[in-house]
């Protein structure tokens, strides 16, 4: 089975191409205004003619728009070849590949005075207030992909997290831990 994953919620937006569950191929994106405009032209570079029998994309938290862009191309792609498409949270791609028994966070920049967090021993991510997300992330070891900005918030060491290739290849081929399509949008389904 050969796999296209995707996600847009942040702004470390990447491609993936995984074949039977291996991790072939990754091509991180420049996030921000353009890649509305550019992931189609991306994306036809990146397949270079491969066609996936699987679609998989990351469903947030996240950028609102980047969220709403990533979903719908991968909506159309997969009805168009006509392929099963799977939704997943967008911070389980960050976990760190050397997640040991030491219990870790991922942090996103929520921008609205908190941060969205996947917790290793949480069953899904929760949306933290600034003021209290020190305390209540004390004795967890952090990342985030986009680390700088989340030190400068919380005067704390945030390890740079970059998507986890071997993590998200076997998620596309373990359907019953993703949910088919339709899929809930972590902005929409009332949680966060």
């Amino acid at each position: 089975m050969e796999s296209l994953i995707l996600d847009t919620s942040s702004n470390r937006p990447f491609l993936l191409w995984a074949k039977e569950g291996k991790a072939i191929d990754l091509l991180l994106l420049e996030g921000g205004e353009k890649l509305s405009k550019e992931l189609g032209a991306h994306i036809k570079k990146f397949l270079q003619g491969r066609r996936p029998s699987l679609l998989a994309v990351g469903t947030g938290p996240g950028s609102f728009t980047g969220i709403r862009v990533g979903v719908a191309i991968a909506k159309a792609l997969a009805y168009g070849w006509n392929i099963p498409l799977l939704g997943f949270p967008s911070l389980l791609s960050f976990i760190p590949p050397s997640s040991s028994e030491t219990p870790f966070a991922i942090l996103a920049d929520a921008r609205m005075g908190g941060l969205y967090c996947q917790r290793s021993d949480a069953p899904g991510p929760e949306l933290l207030p600034i003021e209290k997300a020190s305390a209540l992330l004390e004795g967890y070891t952090l990342f985030s992909p986009h680390s700088a900005q989340i030190e400068k918030r919380l005067s704390r060491k945030i390890h740079e997290a970059k998507p986890n290739g071997a993590l998200l290849s076997g998620l596309s081929l373990e359907e019953g831990k993703c949910p088919l399509a339709p899929f809930p949008l972590a902005y929409l389904d009332g949680k966060l």
